[in-house]
């Protein structure tokens, strides 16, 4: 029921190994971040948008809850979660990471 989201994702994974093969001599790394359901980012409106709705307080504190439950963590990342890993990987501080995916699913979708 993915479509075609596992072909589209192993072209992105090389896509950034090997932006990060060419790019790397010049100083420049390449990183990718996974995500899924995060928390924050979904909005009534939001979902109705893509069709889903009646999606009322109750009906998004059941998602939430059920999108927690589907994570090793038993936590869904938000949106500051996920800012301030993309900060991290932009510092000095990750200068040793390059070509790879960070995933920041909470273990939804483990490696």
């Amino acid at each position: 029921m993915l479509g075609g989201t596992g072909a589209a994702d192993g072209a992105i994974d090389a896509l950034i190994r090997q932006f990060a093969q060419e790019v790397g001599p010049a100083g420049v790394r390449v990183c990718g971040t996974r995500t899924a359901g995060v928390i924050d980012s979904l909005t009534p409106e939001g979902l109705a948008a893509t069709g889903a709705t009646g999606m009322d307080d109750a009906a998004m504190q059941g998602l939430r809850a059920h999108l927690d439950s589907l994570r090793m963590t038993r936590c869904s990342p938000r949106i500051a979660d996920i800012a301030a890993l993309a900060t991290f990987l932009a510092s000095d501080a990750a200068v040793s990471i390059t070509g790879s995916w960070i995933d920041a699913t909470s273990g939804m979708f483990p490696s």
